[in-house]
């Protein structure tokens, strides 16, 4: 948690020590799995929609979640890429009502990466 950069110094402080609480709660994690895997050819270069279904652990919380991205096969190589939001509030992450209309309610997350095959 403590990667996110943020413009100002003092967001990224409250950031860690009021909201998310990074020294307790120090990663966030999804664990899920493409749900139209026998769509996709990963032999061949192309861009294919992905549907991931999975669960997602912040704050302690863990809560299900479905999202829609790409995955992109070019030269032997895959990448993946999604852009999904999560309240906040549904993570147990309160905003004081001081600076409520300073922060965003959702946390955008954007998953960029690259996959290899599995070698049988």
């Amino acid at each position: 948690m403590k990667g996110f950069e943020f413009d100002r110094a003092l967001m990224m402080e409250h950031f860690n020590e009021n909201y998310v609480e990074s020294d307790r709660f120090p990663k966030t994690v999804f664990k899920g799995q493409i749900v139209n895997n026998e769509t996709i050819n990963y032999t061949k270069d192309a861009v294919y929609p992905a549907k991931v279904k999975g669960k997602l652990t912040m704050h302690g919380e863990t809560k299900e979640l479905e999202t829609e991205g790409k995955i992109t096969v070019k030269g032997g190589r895959i990448s993946v890429t999604a852009e999904f939001a999560a309240l906040l509030a549904d993570y147990k992450i309160a905003i004081p009502q001081l600076v409520a209309d300073k922060v965003a309610k959702n946390a955008k997350i954007t998953v960029d990466c690259s996959l290899e095959l599995l070698k049988k």
